[in-house]
């Protein structure tokens, strides 16, 4: 399932598509993979080459992926600024 989820949220933000939902999806798991294994004092060092304290690539992820959920980037490119430019030319007309 996480790796579904890893293809779904990038891919889904990559093409612009459902940007704020895909957004917030994804701060979401970066989110548990920051508490899963946490490089706060005390806790079991995470395997890999990443040295870190209190903040690690994850949380910057996570912090930028709700930057994105708060910046409307799906109205100026992507496809939904193509969905929502038919649908209100559709309304318009």
């Amino acid at each position: 399932m996480t790796m579904w989820a890893l293809v779904i949220f990038g891919g889904a933000m990559i093409v612009g598509l459902f940007s704020r939902l895909s957004a917030l999806g994804a701060a979401g798991l970066l989110l548990m993979f920051y508490l899963a294994m946490p490089p706060w004092p005390g806790v079991p060092e995470a395997p890999g080459p990443e040295h870190s304290m209190i903040i690690n690539k994850n949380l910057i992820e996570c912090l930028a992926c709700l930057a994105l959920a708060t910046i409307p980037t799906g109205r100026w490119i992507g496809l939904d600024a193509f969905i929502r430019r038919f649908i209100f030319r559709r309304v318009t007309e």
